[in-house]
């Protein structure tokens, strides 16, 4: 009997190695601390990753303010995880992923991670968290964030304290650019002149920062003020546009290097370091701050006080004539209407003669005195924009099934946003309620406390809870709040067709009266003031354009997002042109004429002329003429014949 051999079956053993994704931060108060930049994090987290055997499949770091979970690199990260790209995150330590007040984003993003089941690691202490252990969590996580937190505004108190004892002392503290004009020098850097005699003095300011004028920007900054408050001759006083456009001309490079624009002048115009104080504690374009709240340091003067103050005046007087452009009902579209030639917004514009004309012009269109830009977009009557505008818009808010159905359709192409703020809220009211049920078992336990010390020291850890149910609360405000702005409900669907009848009711009002000439202008106030709601309301915008010689405007709004194409073409009245109009006329009756051999003289040319739509005879108007063989082959004196 053969006996057969034996078969031996190996078991073979898979390892799947783990992937991770690395997530970095920093922000411009960090960089202050040691070992917190990108290159770095990512250099100790790689190195973690290799050593336990965790394949990276992704490296993703921002220069982000960690108060907030809303970030452009860390959202990418939650989605990669959502999607299953990887078990691990892996970031250096808590404050790279969370700075909030109580460590609320700490606490959000440990339980999201928790429900995919993805693995918390702390590359600085070598650590992989157990987001399944309540202490663990809890030391990682809540105190963790709690003294990220804490760390942080431990470092902006100290940056802050140091930059107001400096400032308190008389010394400048830049930040971001310097103004034109001057340049930012430490004390070391400067003239022996003005280097102070004291030894111990100078060791100490050699350190510090300074402002030094550069002359070639000043000469520019004196010739600015000199146009505006005198002019370019004397008694012909600039405009802030007039004056970018002479530096245009000039070739003079602006504080950024590009071209000067009249937002620009108004800003040196407006800021006292010119005429020798620098104001710390007042930033950027936040003029509202009154002076009692920032410290005046005292800096070189490129100007005079006179011509300073002088200055403010003319700003102030230029102000009070500017608010005749602004009465209400001038232009119903301001702040929605965009070029479509360049992209730039649109300005109202208004022009006078024998007759007075409103128009849309864009920001970057050239002026009649040789403006820089380049922009050769025409003007738009704003009475026809905004006539078939409101059109549009009227007849889509009266139909309700219609804007059911196009607010529907805004609902649904805003799912994306509006579930990753669902998703968050959910991970909010998770831990609402967590923290509830913690501060009621903490409650009872106080409760049970008899010793003095004991019940303090339960009063303050009870006291942090509560701290962060508030946070929590205010968090889940604000996200409702979000949620409510991308979404419309059918509540706000039957408010806007409410409004539009009542608007719709007061146009009528207002027709009546002007049919008996009646004036009510507080009525037409209102009405402009209810129009401008609604189109809000629906988030109007329009692009004007010219497509085939023709003036078009492309409307977008909630219920239209591929928006509609509207002609807002207008007769022109240039004597020329319909000169030009006639003569095309006269020559094309004529050249039918010799072809059929006669024609009527009660045959109105706009039923002959290729150019003009047959049927429609638009009168002397409209330049359309019935042909007369008495009549010479070209216009008579005046150019129009009756």
């Amino acid at each position: 009997m053969t006996t057969q051999p034996e078969s031996k079956t190996q078991d073979l053993a898979f390892v799947v190695q783990e992937r991770a994704i690395i997530y970095c931060r920093v922000s411009t108060d960090e960089q202050a601390e040691s070992g917190t930049s990108l290159d770095n994090q990512e250099e100790k987290c790689l190195a973690y990753a290799e050593i336990n055997h965790i394949k990276v499949v992704g490296v993703f770091k921002e220069d982000y303010t960690g108060k907030v979970l809303d970030r452009p690199e860390l959202n990418k990260v939650r989605e990669a995880l959502r999607n299953g790209q990887a078990d691990n995150l892996i970031v250096y330590k808590p404050n790279r992923l969370d700075r909030s007040e109580w460590g609320i984003n700490l606490l959000l993003l440990m339980q999201e991670l928790k429900s995919l089941g993805v693995e918390l690691h702390y590359s600085q202490d070598s650590r992989k968290v157990d987001l399944f252990n309540p202490m663990e969590a809890f030391m990682y996580g809540s105190f963790a964030g709690w003294q990220a937190g804490e760390d942080h505004r431990e470092t902006v108190r100290k940056l802050y304290e140091g930059r107001l004892a400096r400032a308190k002392a008389g010394y400048v503290v830049p930040h971001g650019k310097t103004l034109y004009g001057y340049r930012a020098i430490r004390g070391e850097e400067r003239k022996e002149v003005d280097k102070p005699q004291d030894e111990h003095r100078r060791k100490r300011e050699d350190k510090l920062w300074f402002f030094e004028i550069v002359e070639v920007e000043a000469k520019i900054v004196r010739l600015i003020f000199h146009w505006f408050v005198i002019g370019d001759e004397p008694g012909n006083p600039l405009g802030g546009l007039r004056i970018a456009e002479k530096l245009n001309e000039m070739g003079v490079k602006s504080p950024k290097g590009g071209k000067w624009r009249r937002q620009t002048i108004y800003h040196i115009l407006t800021n006292e370091t010119y005429a020798g104080v620098w104001h710390y504690g007042r930033r950027g374009k936040d003029r509202s701050k009154p002076s009692s709240e920032s410290i005046p340091i005292p800096v070189p003067a490129i100007i005079s006080r006179e011509m300073w103050e002088l200055a403010q005046a003319q700003v102030q007087e230029n102000k009070r004539y500017a608010k005749r452009n602004r009465k209400p009902g001038r232009y119903l579209l301001a702040g929605r209407v965009t070029c479509g030639e360049c992209g730039y917004k649109m300005r109202g514009l208004t022009k006078t003669g024998e007759r007075t004309y409103k128009y849309y012009a864009c920001n970057n269109r050239p002026s009649e005195k040789g403006r820089y830009c380049d922009c050769h977009n025409p003007l738009f009557r704003s009475e026809v924009v905004d006539l078939k505008v409101w059109q549009w818009v009227e007849k889509i808010a009266r139909d309700k099934d219609r804007l059911l159905e196009g607010l529907q359709g805004y609902n649904s192409r805003q799912e994306g946003k509006v579930e990753s703020i669902r998703r968050d809220l959910a991970l909010v009211e998770n831990l609402m309620k967590d923290k509830g049920q913690e501060l009621d078992e903490e409650l009872d336990n106080l409760n049970v406390l008899t010793s003095r010390r004991a019940k303090a020291k339960k009063a303050a850890e009870i006291e942090q809870i509560e701290a962060v149910l508030d946070e929590l609360e205010s968090r889940k405000a604000k996200l409702l709040a979000q949620l409510e702005a991308k979404t419309v409900t059918e509540e706000q669907i039957t408010n806007i067709t409410t409004f539009m009848a009542q608007v719709a009711q007061d146009l009528e009002t207002l027709r009546e009266a002007e049919a008996q000439g009646e004036d009510l202008p507080e009525l037409k106030i209102a009405v402009h003031e209810a129009k401008r709601r609604l189109l809000a309301m629906l988030d109007v915008q329009v692009t004007l354009f010219v497509e085939d010689d023709k003036r078009k405007a492309r409307v977008t709004a909630k219920v239209c997002p591929d928006g509609v194409i509207l002609s807002v073409q207008y007769k022109h009245t240039n004597i020329f042109a319909q000169a030009g109009l006639f003569l095309r006329a006269i020559i094309a009756a004529q050249l039918q004429a010799n072809n059929a051999g006669r024609v009527s003289a009660q045959t109105p040319i706009c039923q002959t002329a290729d150019r003009v739509n047959p049927g429609e005879c638009p009168g002397r108007d409209g330049f359309a003429v019935r042909l007369n063989p008495s009549w010479p082959h070209r216009p008579r004196a005046g150019g129009i014949p009756r």
